[in-house]
Formats: structure tokens, C-alpha cells, sequence
């Protein structure tokens, strides 16, 4: 298939959020004029900052407008203020540098302390890789104690940092590390229900010293302000916690489930009870059936609508615990793409269990039926459903569901069918009729989406076809042809998300079960090249994820590339504060 050059000419300028355009990256100083903002009422002028503020500090163009003039500067003197601040933290090179800048923070106009500590959440990521755990451990600490005074912004950064501990995934968090978080978290007002859960599952996961016996409540520095209900919560985590192998009478396994079936929240109980099952302590092997029974029994107690969908995704499909009698009597009771992602969890030993292939048989059809009925989730529903029908298809259970898929998938706008009708493209289609309409679908709808994105001329135009066809990007026979008309249209986008489509694009190429040739890969450093400096390192690694190990040798482009954006980023941490070229 042949693709007409359209590549657009990307402009000189860029239009920042605000108009006027501001000066670009490469852009002559001369063009640009900060004074053109002296005749904006100061309100309209603050309104715009307040946006600038939310970029990276390199498309921040508070400080060349402020050094326009000294009224310039009056109006933009708070926004500037907090504008250093936030390009203190990118610049930082060191814990040490960045321990300061954090310690700078304090000195925040009030009204942009959110806006500063934002930015500290988005470059903090970047030092998991260089610290190591003690170190980041460390950094972590000396944030907590930085937090601003503000009740409702001290929450905030209390859930940012919880959060970002638990996306670390790093089991090496010590015990005292965690201890200091409860104590920080002590210091709120309250701490909500959703914080007070992932607090505990950190602490499941964190590091005890081997030679120390099992932890108690007592020794936990701050347990005692905790309320009544969740010192019991966290008393009942512990226990979970002991390592020590013994084994346990009935009565004694019995007792612990009923003690955690007093817990109020429906969340943690769920994780109580969880975490009671993978503990090391047992119970003797002539009770383990008796004590697996009332742990389910507890489990399906549970009410509320996502703790039930947990519950039966999470309990083993067998005798004793979870059976297929009690999953045909839940399943009506859930909304339709969260009884597929329970089924889904089942799948397998469904087609294998006494009435499991009965059950599928019954139910994917009315489900699917009903999901139409719900909007909002059925996309997702259609997308799960189309994971599992080839194994449908292939016991010969429910031989109208793939046409009933197909009429679905016809229902759905342009820009979404074609990574649905990629994902049935696997099924083991019974009916030749049924494989010749998929593969009818499948070229109109590839043809019709490349056709829009060839003759898209402006960002709205291009990007819901250039999303749709990234899953093509994964067939050896398209991938040229689909990377030559995505990369055309790249010059369409804003920085951000041409960033984020080359992302995408590099990772549908990445996860491809075929290699990625020398001439795609310098197309895309090629395609990289035209970002924004600040934009391009971790797309960098990521292609030269594709090039490693399949290829020989390095790739002197990305190399080069490589070199010039570390340059560039040294550059423009040595500039003054109110200049933006490189």
C-alpha cells in the first residue's frame, strides 16, 4: 500500500496555552516580545501564569515576560517566584541540591504552594533509579518533614507520598520507614479510609529485621493515638505478619476469622482475611477444609459492590471455597464488565470444573446483552469478552456469541472498532461466513482509518485514527505502512502529545512478538529528534529497548541524539532564570 507524503511543515511558533505565541525552542529572541502582555488586565495576566506554572520549567515563559519591564515584573512577581522555585527542582543534580530546593518550598507564595508541590511528584520518579532504597528512603523522610502546614495540602502530599511508595514496588521499605510514615500520616486530622488501607498493605510488604521476633503494637512509636477500631486493624495486620512456621489448632484459626470479621471496613477486612490465608502459621491438615470453608464463608460476607467483585475474582474455584453453584448466584448481582473480569479470573478452570462450561454457556450471552444496556462500561465489556472467545469457540459453547460480537463491534465509531476486531482476530472462528465477515470488517476498517489519517490536517483530526491504528503496529505485514503515515502526522500535534504518541507507538513495536528494522528504528530517533529536549530521555530509553539485544552494535543516530538532548538539558540548566532559548 502506497502513502502519499502529507508530512505538514511544523510551524515556527508555538501556542502556548494563553495566546499570543510565545517564543519556541530554537526560536530568535528577537521575534519574541514580552511587552505585548502589558496590555492585559492583571487578572487575565495571572490567569495565564497560573497555567504556565503547570509546565515543565523549559515551556515556562514567566521569567522572559517578567524581565520585559518593571510593570511586567510587578504583576508577575509572585508567579515568578514560585516559577524559580519549581526550575530549582529540575535542575537539582544531587540529593543534596534537591533536598534544598524541596527546603526552598517553604518560601512558596501560598496561593502556588499546590502548584510547587506538584512538580516535586513529577520529578521525584526520576531518582528511584540513581538512589539506592536507603538513599530514597532518606530523601522520602526528609520530604515528610517539609510538607506544608495547609490541612487540606498536607493531606494531599501525605497521599502523594503513600502512593508513590507503593509504586516503587520495592519490598526492601524498612519497618522504620514505614513507622515514620504512620507517624506522619498521625499528624492529619484523619486519615481517610482509602489512605488508612495502603498504609496497611505497605506495611504487609515491608522489611523486618530476621533476628527480631514476631512486631508487636507496643513497639510501634505512634500506635497508641490511633483510634480504638483502627489500633485493633493494625494489632490484627501483625499477627498476619508473624513468619514464625507453627501450626494452629482449629479453634485458634476459627477465633482469628471471627475477630477479623469485627472490622467495620469492608476493604480491609478483605485484605485481613487474604492475608491470613498466606501466612506461614497453619492449621493442622485434618482441619485445613474446615478452616478454608469459614474463610470463604467470611469472604462472601463481605457486602459492596467492589469488594465483591475482589472477593470472587481472588477465591480459588474448588471445593470447599468458591463453587460453581455460588458463581451463577452472584454473578447477576454484578455489573456486566465486572462479572467478566471475575469470569475471566475463572476462565480456565471453568472449561475443566462439573458445570463450568454449563455456566459459560448461560451466561456470556445475556451478559453481553445486558451490558448493551450499560454504556458506560461497554467497551471494556466487549474488549474482556474478545480476550476469551476463541477458547469459547473452540468447545463449541455458545455458537451465536461471535456474530452477536461482530454486530457489536459494527455499532462502535471508527476509532474504536479496529482494536477490538484486532483482538478477534484471534478466535477460532467456526463459521467460514463468520471469518470472511471478520476479515471484511477488518480491511474497510483499516482502509477507512488510514485514509483519515493521510488526509488529517489538523490535531483533532488526526489523533483518535492515529490512537486506533497502534495496535497494527504489532502486524509485520502493516508496520511499515502504518509507521510511514503515523510519523507523517506527528508534526500535527502539540509537544506533549506527540511525546505521548511516539511513546505509545515505541511500546506497540516493543511488545511485538517481531523485530523492529534499522530503517523503523532511525525513523523514529529521527521522529524523537523534533521534541522538545525535556521530552526526549525516557523515550530514548525506551528505543533503545527495541534496538538491544536483536541488532548489532550501536546505533550511531541515537547515540548522537543522546548526546545532543544531555547537552541540551546542561545548557538550559545554566541559564539565567529569564531566558528560555538554548
Amino acid at each position: 500500500m502506497q502513502v502519499d507524503d502529507t508530512r505538514p511543515q511544523p510551524a515556527r511558533t508555538v501556542q502556548l496555552p494563553g495566546n499570543p505565541p510565545l517564543v519556541a525552542q530554537g526560536q530568535d529572541e528577537a521575534d519574541f516580545e514580552p511587552t505585548r502582555f502589558e496590555e492585559l488586565p492583571p487578572e487575565l495576566a495571572l490567569m495565564l501564569s497560573d497555567i504556565w506554572l503547570k509546565l515543565h520549567p523549559a515551556e515556562n515563559p514567566i521569567g522572559p515576560i517578567a524581565s520585559g519591564n518593571a510593570h511586567l515584573h510587578d504583576v508577575y512577581r509572585q508567579p515568578l517566584r514560585a516559577s524559580d522555585l519549581i526550575r530549582a527542582l529540575y535542575c537539582a543534580q544531587d540529593d543534596t541540591q534537591l533536598r534544598a530546593a524541596i527546603d526552598a518550598l517553604a518560601d512558596a507564595p501560598v496561593q502556588y504552594q499546590e502548584d510547587c508541590w506538584a512538580h516535586v511528584w513529577k520529578i521525584l520518579p526520576r531518582w528511584v533509579t540513581p538512589c539506592s532504597t536507603w538513599q530514597l528512603q532518606a530523601l522520602l523522610d526528609h520530604l515528610l518533614s517539609r510538607f506544608p502546614t495547609a490541612p487540606a495540602l498536607r493531606l494531599q502530599q501525605m497521599q502523594r507520598a503513600v502512593r508513590f511508595v507503593d509504586a516503587c514496588h520495592s519490598d526492601a521499605w524498612s519497618r522504620e520507614f514505614h513507622d515514620r510514615l504512620l507517624r506522619a500520616c498521625l499528624e492529619l486530622p484523619e486519615i481517610p479510609r482509602a489512605l488508612w488501607r495502603l498504609l496497611l498493605q505497605l506495611r504487609h510488604t515491608s522489611v523486618a529485621d530476621p533476628e527480631a521476633g514476631p512486631e508487636r503494637i507496643e513497639d510501634i512509636d505512634g500506635a497508641e493515638r490511633l483510634p480504638a477500631a483502627r489500633r485493633a486493624e493494625l494489632a490484627l495486620l501483625l499477627r498476619c505478619m508473624d513468619q514464625r512456621y507453627r501450626q494452629r489448632t482449629l479453634a485458634e484459626m476459627l477465633d482469628e476469622i471471627a475477630e477479623v470479621e469485627t472490622v467495620a471496613d469492608p476493604a480491609v477486612r478483605l485484605d485481613l482475611l487474604q492475608w491470613l490465608r498466606i501466612r506461614r502459621a497453619t492449621a493442622r491438615t485434618e482441619d485445613a477444609d474446615t478452616v478454608a470453608a469459614a474463610r470463604c464463608r467470611a469472604l462472601l460476607n463481605i457486602e459492596g459492590a467492589a469488594q465483591r467483585e475482589e472477593v470472587l475474582r481472588m477465591l480459588p474455584l474448588k471445593e470447599g471455597e468458591l463453587s460453581v453453584d455460588t458463581l451463577r448466584k452472584e454473578l447477576p448481582g454484578l455489573p456486566p464488565v465486572a462479572a467478566m473480569r471475575v469470569l475471566g479470573a475463572h476462565f480456565y478452570r471453568l472449561l475443566e470444573a462439573a458445570g463450568g462450561r454449563r455456566l459459560l454457556a448461560d451466561c456470556l450471552v445475556p451478559l453481553l446483552l445486558r451490558s448493551r444496556e450499560t454504556p458506560s462500561g461497554h467497551l471494556a465489556f466487549l474488549h474482556l469478552l474478545a480476550l476469551r472467545v476463541h477458547l469459547v469457540c473452540a468447545v463449541g459453547l455458545a455458537p451465536q456469541l461471535p456474530d452477536l460480537l461482530l454486530e457489536e463491534c459494527a455499532r462502535l465509531e471508527p476509532c474504536l472498532r479496529l482494536a477490538l476486531l484486532d483482538k478477534l482476530s484471534t478466535a477460532n472462528w467456526r463459521s467460514s461466513e463468520t471469518r470472511q465477515v471478520w476479515a471484511r470488517e477488518w480491511r474497510a476498517c483499516l482502509r477507512q482509518s488510514i485514509e483519515t489519517l493521510q488526509h488529517a490536517r489538523t490535531a483533532a483530526q488526526a489523533w483518535p485514527a492515529l490512537r486506533c491504528l497502534l495496535v497494527t503496529l504489532r502486524r509485520p505485514e502493516l508496520r511499515d505502512t502504518v509507521l510511514q503515515t503515523v510519523l507523517s502526522k506527528l508534526p500535527l500535534l502539540a509537544a506533549g502529545d506527540l511525546a505521548l504518541a511516539l511513546k505509545e507507538v515505541v511500546l506497540h513495536c516493543l511488545f511485538s512478538p517481531f523485530l523492529t528494522s534499522r530503517e523503523q528504528v532511525t525513523q523514529l530517533i529521527a521522529a524523537c529528534a523534533e521534541l522538545p529536549f525535556h521530552l526526549r530521555p525516557g523515550l530514548l530509553m525506551q528505543i533503545r529497548k527495541l534496538i538491544a539485544p536483536h541488532h548489532e552494535g550501536e546505533d550511531e543516530g541515537l547515540l548522537a541524539l543522546e548526546r545532543q538532548t544531555a547537552e541540551a538539558v546542561e545548557r538550559w540548566r545554566a541559564l539565567p532564570a529569564d531566558r528560555t532559548d538554548i
